[in-house]
């Protein structure tokens, strides 16, 4: 066994104990009415992302492929993220939007200190105060280890986020096996362990589950100067069942200015073995009445409105629920800026109703979500090296 697969079951096993610590801190700390919750119980929790594709495999041997694909197939609705990169003279932003069913909106920013495995070198040179501990800055939800959305700042200098391009092709399915990592337990391995984007893909691909099938960004903020990107300045990681495909695209978004991910998958290979080319989906601030994209359709916009839908076939609770945008001096620091709810800025603030409330749960949710955005410290991180929240700002 090589040390970076030692390393891996090292995490693997430190992933497996937070979870036995979340199950008993839960269970010691639940209220009277609340039912407990078993350690199997969070994990199908955890896994929520990975759960489609593990449905497919599990189905029984007589089920054909039309009836997996109706229970699996990602949608336009079910598409959980929007992100966009860009290049400006002295800067770089990157901005990421989470669509998922509005009862998920009670959600919460943590921030982690995690140790790391002994030996490890999981810190940049002349950081090996590093080395037995990473510091994440994550957007997520109550019960969940990881981001699933997803959204990570990391004291290592990275930030990682991705969009789900999904898997139209059901045949994939049999190539998922149990000899395998869940992608939300190889996403913690890599967010701990990587120093850059290479070693990122390295970590995370290992042991590929073939589950949560997703376009991944990872920014190193080392690798920018002088208004652009410097080679593995942005790695981008594509997954199907059985495969990996890793590229450095940093020239292409000092070329474009910018880089745009909607769910769709950007190597050809990947677009064609996944099933889109035979059915593609397409997802293009939500202004849809005006944006010729859109199309007049409120789900066709970076932060979608499916409430909004005239047509009640494609009526849905569901959309975009938050936004984080970030740039390099901020993420240094572990900053972020956040806001919760639907996009409000050119369509009304999302309300619970009356007859809402007959077709979906929302339990300590507000009645209405105008919120503004705001920002988002890891303290312990700014503690550590003395330094004094930054005032900047990405608004003003």
């Amino acid at each position: 066994m090589d040390t970076n697969d030692t390393l891996h079951w090292a995490m693997v096993g430190g992933v497996l104990a937070q979870l036995e610590g979340l199950v008993q801190g839960y269970n010691d700390h639940r209220g009277v009415e609340d039912s407990s919750l078993s350690e199997l119980d969070l994990l199908f929790l955890n896994a929520d992302g990975d759960m489609p594709n593990l449905i497919a495999r599990t189905m029984p041997p007589a089920a054909d492929a039309a009836t997996v694909t109706s229970l699996t197939k990602p949608s336009t609705s079910n598409f959980k993220c929007s992100a966009l990169i860009r290049i400006l003279d002295n800067d770089l932003l990157w901005g990421h939007a989470t669509w998922d069913t509005y009862t998920a909106l009670n959600k919460m920013f943590k921030h982690y200190d995690l140790p790391l495995p002994s030996h490890s070198m999981a810190s940049r040179a002349g950081q090996e105060r590093h080395n037995s501990r990473r510091r994440i800055s994550m957007s997520s939800s109550p019960g969940y280890l990881s981001s699933v959305d997803d959204w990570y700042l990391l004291d290592s200098g990275l930030g990682v986020m991705e969009t789900t391009n999904g898997n139209y092709n059901a045949t994939l399915a049999a190539m998922i096996s149990p000899d395998s990592c869940l992608s939300w337990v190889r996403t913690k391995v890599a967010n701990a362990l990587a120093v850059d984007g290479p070693s990122w893909t390295v970590y995370f691909g290992a042991y590929n589950s073939g589950t949560y099938n997703n376009q991944w960004m990872v920014l190193d903020t080392s690798r920018f100067a002088d208004g652009a990107l410097l080679p593995h300045g942005l790695t981008l990681l594509e997954q199907l069942p059985g495969e990996i495909m890793v590229q450095d695209v940093s020239n292409v978004v000092n070329t474009q200015g910018y880089w745009a991910s909607y769910n769709i998958p950007y190597f050809e290979h990947i677009y064609n073995k996944s099933g889109f080319a035979a059915k593609a989906a397409a997802s293009t601030a939500n202004n849809y009445q005006h944006d010729e994209l859109s199309l007049g359709d409120p789900g066709r916009a970076i932060a979608a409105r499916y409430d909004l839908a005239s047509n009640p076939l494609e009526f849905a609770l569901n959309g975009a629920i938050d936004a984080k945008v970030t740039s390099v001096h901020l993420a240094r620091q572990l900053q972020c800026e956040a806001v919760l709810g639907p996009s409000n800025d050119n369509q009304p603030t999302f309300e619970w109703t009356a007859a809402f409330d007959k077709l979906a749960l929302h339990k300590g949710h507000p009645t209405a979500f105008n919120f503004s955005f705001i920002a988002m410290r890891h303290h312990d991180h700014l503690e550590h090296h003395q330094e004094q929240p930054s005032t900047d700002s990405l608004y003003t």
